[in-house]
């Protein structure tokens, strides 16, 4: 009896083991699982933020010594570094970074092909540094920042840059918010998310480390303006965090809530946590505001990221165990109060660092990272639960730069810029992060046809032929596809077909010709793909199809239909079979 209770105890435990692994939600087959202590943390909190307003014209100033940036003045060596880059609705970008030819941050209007148009900076001498912009809306208004150096007025003032036209630089300003008076110093770190759903001076969320003496030392805070006051301005913090880093922010422009995110390494604690703040941007003043700690024992999680859809929060952020560095990305499908999950974005053996990440559309969901001194692409169409194999970006091995906010990746994820090598120069490299649909294979199918005197014709006298059709598409991105067939010489085009995995074969399309006379006839059939997200690719090589008809035809009242998709129209193929040989056979 003892021995059979001893053994229902054990498979108990079993049952209770495994359904705890399941719940921590680490794929096991990733180096960083290998302690059993390793699993996800979500504490929440039930502290309230401190805020501060002021008069924002009283506090602010405008830098006036704006200069036209004349990129062919300058011949000699150069580094370009710390990129930002975002896209409006009609392919406008706006592109901000340091240059050491002019010692400042240089504010560019770029072209979809990442070529310079035009640009400004504003003197600073190197006083701000690390940009950061946003696409506010209204076709061409931008937002910017960025950190400024301690000295600059010992790092307490945020400076904060408008454009009311990407493409018009003399729209370019920038002011500088003086945050000293109330005892803010040493900005350390500072993003920007902008969303246009509130009033027309609301430009979004800044979130931003800094120090407020003496009760707060790097602490995560975030700086809007007043909803109900264009003069007013907010600073709002939690005092009872100390020792943040790095902080990136997004808005969920579907909900309205602000989102910030910070590592933070809490005294006594001994490894870097992340913070995640709530702040509801419809209702900053008394709406719902929180923050929660996302941990996990043992490893450190650095140089956190997110994107918001919807509800559908994804973070990423480097976990570091044993100098061991891995993207991880924590995602939830409800918002900061459900549950969250943790998945690797990459199953390799060298260390990943740095990422960035984008919504696209829906679910999908575009991450970058820095490995082995290259830049790869992944992506998520699942809202960050799982991620396809990684694509290397930068076309010459070996060159990107490993650091900090080295790459930006836009809204949308259409657009990424990264710092590379090129000889003695550190420049900025563009590439199209989507790109297009590749082009799928020339379609296989039948390409000669012959006709004789049991050809089956219609009234007309013209030639019947069939015959299945098919091909292959590849994706750079593992974006599902679906298919649409040019039959050519006047027959049309196919439906799209049902998306499949890149890579595999669609189910054969079925397609009838006509044609009168006897005779030879050569016809041409292509192809063209389509993604999830509705980008399509050009026509592919077109298959020629010889037709030949030797005379002789059974003459057809009913004609049949021009293709028949399988699977969809075989019944109907069928009823217009048996109609045909019972009528003429």
């Amino acid at each position: 009896m003892k021995k059979r209770a001893i053994i229902v105890i054990f498979i108990f435990l079993i049952v209770i083991e495994f359904t705890f692994a399941q719940a921590l939600d680490i794929n096991s087959n990733e180096r960083l699982d290998k302690k059993n202590s390793n699993f996800l943390k979500i504490k929440r909190t039930n502290i309230s933020p401190k805020d501060i307003s002021t008069n924002f014209k009283n506090i602010k100033n405008k830098i006036k010594s704006k200069k036209i940036l004349d990129t062919n003045s300058y011949n000699y060596n150069y580094n370009q570094s710390h990129p930002a880059l975002d896209i409006n609705h009609n392919g406008k970008i706006l592109a901000a970074y340091e240059d050491t030819r002019i010692n400042d941050i240089a504010w560019t209007y770029l072209s979809e092909e990442g070529t310079y148009i035009d640009g400004i900076f504003f003197s600073l001498q190197g006083k701000i540094k690390y940009p950061a912009v946003d696409y506010w809306g209204d076709d061409k208004r931008f937002f910017g920042t960025a950190i400024p150096s301690l000295d600059f007025y010992n790092g307490g003032v945020l400076p904060i840059f408008e454009c009311s036209d990407v493409t018009d630089v003399s729209t370019y300003n920038l002011e500088c918010i003086d945050w000293r008076p109330y005892g803010f110093s040493q900005i350390k770190d500072v993003d920007i998310a902008c969303d246009n759903s509130q009033k027309e001076w609301e430009f979004g969320t800044l979130s931003l480390i800094l120090n407020k003496d003496p009760e707060m030392y790097k602490g995560p805070s975030v700086c809007y303006m007043d909803p109900n006051n264009s003069d007013e301005i907010h600073i709002n913090w939690y005092e009872e965090y100390d020792n943040c880093h790095h902080t990136m922010c997004d808005i969920d422009k579907v909900n309205h809530i602000a989102y910030s995110v910070y590592d933070c390494l809490i005294n006594n604690e001994g490894n870097y946590k992340l913070l995640l703040r709530y702040d509801d941007f419809d209702n900053w003043i008394s709406g719902e505001h929180d923050i929660i700690e996302i941990s996990i024992n043992g490893v450190d999680l650095k140089y956190p990221t997110i994107a918001v859809n919807n509800n559908n929060i994804v973070i990423l952020a480097v976990a570091v165990d044993e100098n061991i560095k891995d993207v991880i990305c924590i995602y939830s499908f409800q918002g900061i109060n459900g549950e969250f999950h943790t998945t690797f974005v990459a199953n390799s053996t060298s260390c990943e660092n740095f990422p960035q990440v984008s919504h696209i559309s829906k679910d999908k969901f575009m991450c970058t990272f820095i490995k082995n001194k290259n830049y790869y692409i992944s992506i998520s169409n699942d809202g960050g639960k799982t991620w396809k194999p990684c694509r290397q970006v930068n076309e010459k091995n070996g060159t990107v730069l490993d650091g900090y906010k080295k790459t930006d990746l836009c809204e949308k994820a259409n657009y990424t810029l990264w710092e590379g090598k090129n000889g003695d120069n550190i420049e900025l490299f563009f590439a199209n992060s989507l790109k297009p649909v590749k082009v799928p294979s020339k379609p296989y199918g039948p390409d000669r046809y012959g006709c004789t005197s049991t050809c089956i014709c219609c009234e007309q006298y013209t030639g019947y032929y069939g015959g299945d059709y098919s091909t292959i598409g590849t994706d750079p991105h593992a974006f599902k596809l679906k298919y649409k067939f040019h039959w050519g010489n006047g027959q049309g085009y196919s439906d799209w077909t049902k998306y499949y995995e890149p890579g595999v074969e669609c189910d054969p399309l079925w397609v009838c010709y006509y044609f009168g006379g006897p005779g030879t006839e050569t016809i041409q059939i292509s192809v063209k793909a389509m993604d999830e997200n509705g980008y399509e690719s050009l026509w592919s090589e077109p298959l020629k199809v010889v037709l030949v008809w030797a005379g002789g035809f059974r003459k057809m009242t009913q004609p049949t239909v021009k293709y028949l998709y399988k699977g969809i129209d075989f019944i109907q193929f069928i009823i217009d079979y048996y109609y045909i040989l019972s009528k003429y056979y």
